[in-house]
C-alpha cells in the first residue's frame, strides 16, 4: 500500500532551507535561480531572496510522456553565468532534463535541485533533500488551494466575518 506524505507549510519552509544548505555546503555559486512553475516557485523565490540573486521562471506541462515548455520569463536577462534550477519533485526527471536541454545552451553552467526525488527517476539533480519510495503520494501545502476555487474562500470568508 502506497503511503502518504502530507507537508504543512512549516515543513515545506524547513525543507527547503534544508535544500539552500546543501547547495550551499557544496561551495557551489551560482548567479542566477531558475524556477519551474508552478511547484518550484515558491523555491526559487525564496532561493534568490537568500542568495540575493535573480530569479526567472520556466513553465512547465507534463503528460502523456511529453513534457510543454513556455519561454522563460525574466526581469534581468537570460541567466547566462552559473544558473541553479529549481522544482519540488523529480518523478520521472523528464522535466528536468528538458528544462536543462532548453536552459544549457544560455548558461555557462547549470545544476539542478529539488526538494524531493522519487525513487527509481531517470534523471537525478545535483542537490535534493529525500528520496520518496515509488508510490509515495505528495501531499504539498498548497493542495487545498488546487482542491477549492474561489467561491469556496469568498464563503469561508464572509463567514469568518
Amino acid at each position: 500500500m502506497a503511503e502518504d506524505l502530507f507537508v504543512a507549510w512549516s515543513d515545506y519552509h524547513r525543507t527547503i532551507e534544508r535544500l539552500a544548505g546543501l547547495v550551499y555546503d557544496s561551495d557551489w555559486r551560482f548567479d542566477h535561480v531558475v524556477a519551474i512553475g508552478r511547484s518550484g516557485l515558491h523555491i526559487g523565490d525564496l532561493l534568490s531572496r537568500l542568495y540575493r540573486v535573480p530569479l526567472s521562471v520556466l513553465q512547465a506541462r507534463s503528460g502523456d510522456g511529453r513534457v510543454s515548455l513556455s519561454e522563460l520569463a525574466t526581469l534581468d536577462g537570460p541567466p547566462g553565468g552559473r544558473v541553479l534550477l529549481v522544482d519540488d519533485l523529480v518523478r520521472s526527471g523528464a522535466t528536468l532534463a528538458s528544462a536543462c536541454r532548453k536552459l544549457e545552451p544560455q548558461c555557462a553552467e547549470l545544476r539542478t535541485a529539488a526538494l524531493w526525488v522519487r525513487e527509481g527517476a531517470a534523471f537525478r539533480p545535483h542537490y535534493y533533500v529525500a528520496e520518496l519510495a515509488d508510490g509515495c503520494r505528495l501531499h504539498r501545502p498548497a493542495e487545498p488551494y488546487d482542491l477549492s476555487n474561489i467561491e469556496e474562500v469568498a464563503r469561508r470568508r464572509r463567514a469568518d466575518g
